[in-house]
């Protein structure tokens, strides 16, 4: 199976360079990655709700530090693979009589990047 490369053109899409079946395979993928993050935060929350009996402060508090730096790592891996489409996105966005996403040149101070809501005319 061929993989998207790391920039992704509208132009490569029309001009047969990239398949449309690619893109629409790294969007669904990237739907049931949202998914799993929904989830994975879900369980960091449920952690902080709850102290496990028997369990000291420092281990309690290794395991959700662990949960937290994977669900960081994990969201900055999404971010980026999404950006990575954002130009066809917005395409689709423009098409649909909506603006188009911006990325924005800062990032929070922790380093993760931001994405922001589609707008609506």
């Amino acid at each position: 199976m061929a993989e998207l490369p790391e920039i992704i053109k509208i132009d490569d899409i029309t001009s047969g360079k990239i398949e449309p079946s690619l893109i629409y395979d790294e969007i669904e993928r990237l739907k049931l990655e949202i998914n799993v993050l929904r989830n994975d935060m879900s369980s960091l929350v449920k952690s902080l709700a709850t102290i496990p009996e028997g369990s000291s402060q420092g281990d309690y508090y290794r395991n959700v530090s662990e949960k937290l730096k994977t669900i960081q790592k994990s969201i900055r891996n999404y971010c980026e693979e999404y950006n990575r489409l954002l130009p066809i996105i917005n395409l689709a966005q423009i098409k649909l009589g909506n603006e188009a996403e911006v990325i924005p040149n800062e990032k929070k101070p922790n380093g993760t990047p931001q994405i922001n809501k589609f707008a609506k005319k």
